[in-house]
């Protein structure tokens, strides 16, 4: 049986340019998006903060571009191991997904091979939990269906996918998504 891990070599080049340059959005940010051999990604919950706009959200280790960062590759390989203690390096990195708009930034997504367990170290201010959820679940219908959401005011309803008490959806299934995509077609 072909897996979702043995075909990580179709994402392509990872340090490709972001679509987007600096000066087209008031924020960068990038996400890590960790595969591991038996075909399960790594997904965060965020902590519940008053000030945060994804607060409790299911979500991509990662976070707003510094200065300091040499790319947006660096940028999800920083933040990650600021949120969940884990050292990823560039090495590991075996594509770029689409970048993503969002209203208050353009978020890009890198991919890792992560073929040996992993310990985290939670910083409890920024992640409550960590899930790692079977990339196959996000194919079967069983496990979709849609929430309340609001955009500019106006509600509607939005994809989401349930796993567990994971549920994922808005940017963070957008990239699900596209990496089924590219590793699928």
């Amino acid at each position: 049986m072909t897996t979702f891990y043995s075909k990580l070599h179709r994402l392509g080049e990872p340090n490709a340019e972001s679509q987007h340059s600096k000066t087209d959005a008031p924020f960068r940010a990038s996400v890590a998006v960790l595969l591991r051999p038996d075909d399960h990604i790594c997904m965060i919950r965020r902590a519940v903060k008053e000030s945060d706009y994804w607060s409790g959200h299911m979500g991509f280790p990662g976070g707003r571009e510094e200065a300091s960062d040499a790319s947006l590759l660096h940028t999800s390989i920083r933040e990650t191991e600021e949120e969940i203690g884990v050292v990823l390096v560039p090495e590991q990195c075996c594509g770029r997904l689409t970048e993503l708009q969002h209203p208050k930034l353009h978020v890009a997504a890198f991919v890792f091979d992560v073929p040996t367990p992993l310990t985290f170290v939670l910083e409890e201010s920024e992640v409550a939990e960590v899930h790692w959820l079977p990339l196959g679940a996000f194919q079967d219908p069983m496990h979709r269906s849609t929430r309340p959401a609001q955009y500019n005011g106006k509600a509607y309803q939005a994809p989401v996918v349930n796993v567990g008490t994971a549920d994922v959806w808005g940017i963070s299934l957008r990239f699900v998504e596209d990496l089924l995509h590219r590793l699928i077609t």
